[in-house]
């Protein structure tokens, strides 16, 4: 199968592993990782619960008005997530979910 769009050709290859790959020029890249690294609805939900109860404090505390974290606060598995966050006149809103791996966490303190 293979689409274009913007010079880029996309092909699945490798039907048994459903791997994807996209192809641009001369260079290749392997899409199969990313596409796996999706969060659901359920994942965003847990990530914006967590957010709230334990960070926000600690934001607050620190006078924070915008920023981007790490979301290793709400679990191993989402150590290579980090959230683009805004405050509101209630508190905090998460603008955005980005998935980037060389993400780092660090302590916001107690």
């Amino acid at each position: 199968m293979e689409r274009t769009r913007a010079g880029y050709r996309s092909t699945t290859c490798g039907f048994a592993e459903g791997r994807h790959l996209i192809e641009k020029g001369n260079d290749i890249e392997d899409r199969s990782n990313s596409l796996k690294n999706e969060l659901d609805e359920v994942d965003k939900a847990h990530i914006t619960d967590v957010f709230l109860e334990e960070v926000v404090t600690r934001l607050e505390r620190m006078h924070a008005r915008i920023g981007t974290l790490n979301c290793d606060f709400a679990g191993k598995q989402f150590k290579n997530w980090i959230i683009h966050f805004k405050s509101t006149r209630s508190g905090f809103d998460i603008v955005e979910f980005e998935y980037d791996e060389e993400s780092r966490s660090f302590s916001l303190g107690p």
